[in-house]
């Protein structure tokens, strides 16, 4: 029972997904709030926010490398739910979901969006 059934390649996987879900929370935080709430300066608060964005990127993308890896011993397209995972029901939403915040989240960064 338990995780002893689940390589440790899905347990990276899994574990990065749930610190890229952290991520993307703290930047659903305004900047205002880390300044007027917590007592940061507005440039640390920038700064924090925007180390934060680009590291979900890179968490993301090592999360998905790993569950893509995982796949590699199930049907090749990852897109379908795999038959032989009982708990994988979430892949074909949340590709489509990463993709989709993925371009909301570059277009809400844009400049002239933002003001």
């Amino acid at each position: 029972g338990g995780w002893r059934h689940v390589s440790n390649l899905e347990k990276a996987a899994r574990t990065l997904g749930q610190v890229g879900s952290l991520c993307v929370s703290l930047t659903y935080i305004p900047v205002g709030f880390w300044v007027e709430g917590l007592g940061f300066e507005k440039k640390e608060s920038l700064r924090f926010h925007r180390w934060i964005g680009r590291g979900i990127f890179l968490v993301t993308f090592v999360h998905m490398a790993c569950f893509i890896g995982t796949f590699t011993d199930l049907p090749r397209d990852i897109f379908m739910t795999p038959k032989s995972v009982r708990d994988n029901f979430t892949v074909p939403a949340m590709f489509y979901t990463w993709v989709v915040s993925l371009f909301t989240i570059l277009l809400l960064s844009l400049r002239p969006v933002r003001t």
